[in-house]
């Protein structure tokens, strides 16, 4: 029997990626709700919140995500579970801006089992994510 403390995260909505690097970094994943359209902050994009997420859980994660073109609730999606990855976790959001060229650019990542998540999920961009990720210290 496994007593290991496991702290659940998700993150649903619309996959958005920030394209306009004169007012922000290039490229940026975000999981935004459907009808938001203000402006992105850099502690709202999915590979920040889940850096956060890793240093105050743990690394090893077990991911489950949806993705379709419409919003599904949690009932349509257990029959329809896309993909499923267990592994070690890791992400990174750094933003870097160089005095020398002021050159602004961003690093980010999210990999789960050896799985680059992030670029998965990029490309379903536009369409509607349900992710759930369950978070440890300790391996399972």
């Amino acid at each position: 029997m496994d007593t290991t403390t496991t702290t659940k995260h998700i993150y649903t909505g619309r996959i958005r990626l920030h394209e306009e690097s004169y007012d922000g970094p290039d490229d940026v994943l975000f999981v935004l709700p459907a009808d938001y359209d203000g402006w992105y902050d850099d502690d709202e994009t999915l590979a920040s919140q889940i850096e956060e997420h890793i240093k105050a859980h743990g690394p090893y994660l077990s991911v489950q995500y949806f993705v379709s073109d419409v919003a599904l609730n949690a009932d349509d999606l257990q029959v329809a579970w896309l993909d499923r990855l267990e592994g070690i976790g890791d992400a990174d959001y750094t933003v870097h801006w160089s005095d020398y060229t002021g050159y602004l650019w961003t690093d980010e990542e999210i990999k789960v089992g050896g799985h680059n998540l992030l670029e998965e999920l990029k490309s379903h961009k536009n369409q509607y994510l349900y992710l759930e990720i369950e978070y440890r210290k300790e391996k399972p």
